[in-house]
């Protein structure tokens, strides 16, 4: 499985720990296709205005409405200490984003 290093401390998430990972071939390569939770936990934690509209896609396909079961899943993808979750589960807010 591809994987950068050079991320590695940047996101203190594993690829390997994705196991809702849909594994596929495609011209004789193992590809492993990210799970919603993980897609989720990643764009959550990037915080980018372009990713607002598949965050909001993403909690609709998975049912999940309550901020805190968000900021939950986050923290379950990436380690506290992650720089991609900077404040912690004790600071992290969910706000709906405004249209």
């Amino acid at each position: 499985m591809l994987h950068s290093a050079h991320a590695a401390g940047f996101t203190a998430f594993d690829p390997a720990d994705d196991r809702e990972a849909l594994v596929t071939h495609i011209s004789g390569h193992r590809v492993a296709v990210v799970s919603k939770r993980v897609l989720l936990a990643l764009k959550i934690a990037a915080a980018r205005e372009k990713d607002q509209s598949d965050i909001s896609r993403l909690l609709l396909d998975m049912k999940i409405t309550d901020p805190d079961e968000i900021v939950e899943l986050a923290c379950s993808v990436f380690v506290e200490d992650s720089m991609a979750l900077i404040t912690g589960r004790d600071d992290a807010v969910w706000k709906q984003p405004t249209r």
